[in-house]
């Protein structure tokens, strides 16, 4: 008997230990947007999480928190540093706050096509871009966006330059968007996203701008009734990691973190482009009115924003030489 007892023992302990030797130690980190569960930030962060937990084969598990639950931008950004908030997509105007030069990649009509602000984001103008968030306590892991936006608002049709005259449009902050509004007589109010759609229910902004998928996915088009396709500033957007939460990553990890990043980016921008190609007859049908507009006159009036807002001439002249 003594001897099955030890036999038992031995066989127990040698079918054991392949499990205790590959047994890992899960990291479980927290993602956070402010857009509604379903959005294209919201697919974009999920293509994150499942692509870093693939590339660490399961030593790393992304939940990512859609809505503004882990705070607005900007309240995200500032915690960071500290390691409150592990991972966050952010928007650029948001990020002008520790990083003004990063700004410039907000100028209206600085991208001729989806196609040349991919090339733009993925050189070594986006890198240097993403290099300015480092001492600010943010990595930037690759480049997202919501694409191009365009105008909503819930007073009038504008198809016109002229028609943007004496309104009042919600931005997601930052002097570039301020300025461009400026620029063609209107006000820019700079308001948390979770508040915008009761802003514009209630009166306080005429409108706001963001692309038409995002529009549809916040169901902005309950509240305001007319669109104008300026697509006058191309949406990037950051796939911002914690630096504290970055450094406690492995060599493999960090490389797996910045994969992830560049290839969700490449997801997102997809997906963008294709939502807003089917955003217009969308919109359409939900009983919105939607405008085209001769951009020139738009271009033209931008003028003061790259003279006085520009951070840097350079990137900005290296910007429009490439060609796609």
């Amino acid at each position: 008997m003594t001897s099955r007892r030890n036999f038992l023992s031995i066989a127990a302990a040698s079918v054991a230990a392949p499990f205790v030797a590959n047994a890992q130690t899960v990291t479980t980190l927290r993602m956070g947007h402010v857009t509604a569960a379903g959005s294209v930030f919201d697919m974009g962060a999920k293509k994150f999480a499942e692509l870093f937990e693939q590339k660490t084969n399961g030593a790393i598990k992304v939940n990512v928190f859609p809505g503004g639950q882990l705070g607005q931008e900007r309240e995200a950004m500032e915690g960071m540093p500290l390691g409150i908030v592990d991972l966050h997509l952010y928007g650029t105007s948001t990020l002008t706050a520790v990083a003004p030069e990063i700004g410039d990649c907000d100028l209206p009509f600085l991208y001729a096509s989806k196609a040349h602000a991919d090339k733009c984001l993925e050189s070594a103008i986006g890198d240097h871009w993403l290099k300015l968030l480092e001492p600010r306590g943010i990595i930037g892991l690759g480049w997202g966006a919501g694409g191009f936006r365009s105008c909503l608002n819930a007073k009038k049709s504008i198809a016109t330059k002229e028609g943007f005259s004496g309104m009042k449009f919600r931005v997601a902050g930052g002097p570039v968007f301020i300025g461009m509004f400026k620029a063609l007589g209107a006000s820019a109010i700079q308001m948390n996203w979770g508040e915008v759609y009761t802003a514009v229910q209630q009166g306080v902004i005429d409108g706001l701008e963001c692309p038409p998928n995002v529009m549809l996915s916040s169901k902005l088009n309950e509240v305001a009734k007319f669109v104008t396709l300026d697509e006058h500033t191309y949406s990037a957007l950051v796939f911002g990691m914690s630096a504290p939460a970055f450094k406690k990553l492995n060599a493999e990890q960090k490389k797996a973190a910045t994969d992830s990043g560049v290839q969700a980016g490449r997801y997102m921008r997809e997906l963008a482009a294709k939502l807003d190609a089917d955003a217009s007859a969308e919109l359409t049908a939900k009983g919105v009115k939607v405008d085209t507009i001769d951009k020139a006159p738009l271009i033209a009036a931008m003028a003061p924003v790259y003279k006085d807002l520009a951070k840097n001439q350079k990137i900005i002249e290296q910007i429009r030489a490439i060609k796609v």
